[in-house]
């Protein structure tokens, strides 16, 4: 019984878009432009995704880009400045040679605006950044895991 019921609501809907696209037409242009549009919008999304998986560096240039970061790195003076984000937080500057390279007013990974609650937060998060940018690992990634690991809340 269900499923006839919906059949009869389909059907239904149909014909009253039928019914008023038969005094205008100019809706039913519009409505097959629409629905074109959105089919080229997917394609497009599916052609992007795909070049982008085209153009993910394979392991053997991961290794290679990463090693050059881990030369240049070593290279570069890295300093850190712990920084008032607001009247009651935190956040840091990461300066490379001199040059601010990285400044976060709010903790990374974390959602919302919300600053470093105390010093030393701040400053393990920054030391880590700048652990990860002497590793090759670029850009440097913190996620909830790294957060935790140096206690940080």
């Amino acid at each position: 019984m269900k499923k006839v019921f919906a059949i009869i609501i389909i059907v239904a809907s149909c014909m009253v878009v039928a019914g008023q696209s038969a005094g205008n037409t100019s809706n039913t242009v519009g409505l097959s432009l629409n629905f074109s549009n959105t089919i080229a919008q997917r394609d497009t999304i599916n052609k992007s995704s795909a070049a982008k998986e085209a153009q993910r560096p394979a392991k053997k240039e991961l290794a290679k880009i990463k090693a050059a970061n881990i030369k240049r790195a070593a290279k570069t003076q890295l300093q850190y400045f712990i920084i008032k984000a607001d009247s009651s937080s935190f956040g840091y500057s990461i300066y490379a040679d001199g040059n601010l390279y990285i400044q976060q007013n709010t903790i990374p990974s974390v959602a919302g605006a919300k600053g470093f609650s105390d010093i030393n937060s701040a400053i393990k998060t920054a030391q880590l950044i700048i652990k990860k940018i002497k590793q090759g690992e670029m850009p440097p990634v913190i996620t909830i895991k790294d957060l935790k690991k140096i206690g940080v809340q």
